[in-house]
């Protein structure tokens, strides 16, 4: 605006007149508008200019989410726990890209180790590269319990080694009633634990027990029902007119019978 006015005061002394200060004043202006609309203008975001954008680089494939507890599940305390499932993935092929075996994929079996010792195993589906099984065992959990999975491909012959599966601190990672991920090796993609709390000993045996206390009972009541049909009336080397007296009512009872012939109690 200042050089507006100075072309114009220099036009005005130079031309005397106005005429040709506004004709100055219009070029002066017209070239400003030029060098406005030659210049770059920066795209600007709500904080300030944001830089050029350029090609997307493309992101690298995620790895599945691991399993987890929903935020309700209670965590692991030190006690017995039943092993409910476990379940295991491997990759397709071995190590040095043969097949498991003739045109068809693995036979896995999961064999659980509880500190070192084999507790029990469980075979999965034929030819399947995933597999699930219960083995329905109980291990006792306590501080640096040690769970591990060892998983083969069941053979005619030799088992060929698939990989092995550690499983984290659980007790305080681990949820009951949730898969619990566990860290794999070889050829094993992905495998996963569920603990559950293990049944009371007595509950292997509620099932007898009952039985045994519903037949004590109908017993006892048969037994009372025919009390009387069941006593023997045994007859005595007693006169006929001896009197004895009843022990249950006090009525005097005659002969030699053992019942009294007033209440039925024996004598």
């Amino acid at each position: 605006m200042r050089v507006v006015v100075a072309a114009g005061l220099m036009a005005c002394l130079i031309g005397g007149g106005c005429k040709a200060a506004k004709e100055a004043a219009r070029r002066e202006l017209a070239r400003q508008q030029e060098q406005a609309d030659a210049a770059p203008v920066e795209p600007t975001g709500p904080t300030g200019p944001t830089a050029p954008t350029g090609p997307t680089a493309p992101t690298a494939p995620t790895e599945p989410a691991e399993p987890s507890a929903p935020p309700s599940a209670p965590g692991l305390r030190p006690g017995r726990y039943l092993v409910r499932a476990v379940g295991v993935s491997a990759r397709p092929r071995k190590a040095m890209g043969l097949p498991w075996d003739v045109g068809s994929p693995p036979d896995l079996r999961v064999t659980i180790v509880v500190d070192g010792q084999p507790a029990g195993s469980c075979d999965g589906p034929s030819d399947q590269l995933i597999a699930s099984c219960a083995p329905a065992i109980e291990l006792e959990l306590g501080v640096g319990t040690r769970l591990e999975l060892r998983v083969v491909d069941r053979d005619l012959r030799n088992d060929d080694k698939v990989g092995d599966a550690l499983a984290p601190d659980l007790l305080g990672a681990g949820h009951v009633d949730a898969k619990i991920a566990l860290a794999t090796s070889g050829q094993l993609a992905s495998a996963w634990v569920e603990l559950t709390p293990a049944p009371s000993k007595y509950v292997h045996y509620r099932d007898r027990i009952v039985a045994l206390a519903l037949g004590a009972v109908a017993g006892l009541g048969l037994v009372l029902g025919l009390r009387r049909r069941l006593v023997r009336i045994i007859e005595l080397p007693i006169g006929p007119d001896d009197e004895w007296p009843c022990r249950f009512c006090a009525a005097t009872n005659r002969g030699p019978v053992l019942v009294c012939h007033k209440c039925g109690g024996a004598r």
